[in-house]
């Protein structure tokens, strides 16, 4: 992040660096910032630009997500021109991880029905952002799940460009994907993008 705001200091611009910066902030927890940031990309970004496309997804996202007002509607002179391709890019054959995520029956009595489950993959080297994710409820598990290159939270980082990933499910009772203590989590890996039919136990929970 200090050189994605290094970026942004010497070009406020630069749809890369505002599109990294919006993902940070989402991560979070802050989603009035994440929309800021992305709102830029789309208001300077050319519409039929991949980078474009993929953050319109996130603005939807953050804004339900942080009950934030809808965006005001654009003057008919001002609207822009409906894209020709989807919001959200398609995954390439073969470049998926899916399986199942279910919670250990020890760990039961600690979650809440609407504690939010992340359930995302990491590079099998390095800590650096998700290179997909999916939010889900406690309610919802156990959970049958894919990541792709849709669930990516930037262009420059996706599940296809990775050779070996780490699956992570984690469960957060204040709802950030950061984790924290008191968290409850589980993981596999590294496996290969690809692989599929994995099972995910959430089984530990995460101390300080």
């Amino acid at each position: 992040m200090k050189w994605v705001e290094k970026a942004l200091k010497l070009d406020p611009s630069n749809l890369k660096g505002l599109s990294l910066a919006g993902t940070a902030a989402f991560l979070s927890g802050d989603y009035a910032g994440a929309v800021n940031y992305w709102e830029k990309v789309v208001a300077i970004g050319p519409a039929d630009r991949v980078l474009v496309q993929q953050v319109q997804g996130g603005i939807v996202e953050a804004r339900e997500l942080g009950k934030l007002p809808a965006a005001k509607p654009l003057a008919q002179s001002q609207a822009p021109a409906p894209a020709a391709i989807p919001e959200a890019p398609v995954a390439l054959s073969g470049k998926t991880v899916s399986g199942t995520v279910s919670l250990a029956p020890a760990l039961a009595k600690l979650a809440s029905p609407d504690d939010t489950v992340f359930v995302l993959a990491r590079a099998a080297e390095g800590r650096g952002m998700p290179l997909a994710i999916l939010r889900k409820k406690v309610s919802d598990l156990p959970i049958t799940f894919t990541l792709d290159d849709s669930s990516s939270m930037s262009p420059a980082a996706t599940l296809s460009a990775a050779g070996s990933v780490i699956v992570v499910a984690r469960i957060s009772k204040s709802g950030n994907a950061m984790p924290q203590s008191g968290d409850m989590a589980g993981q596999i890996g590294p496996i290969a993008v690809g692989t599929s039919q994995l099972k995910v136990e959430i089984r530990d929970v995460v101390k300080p």
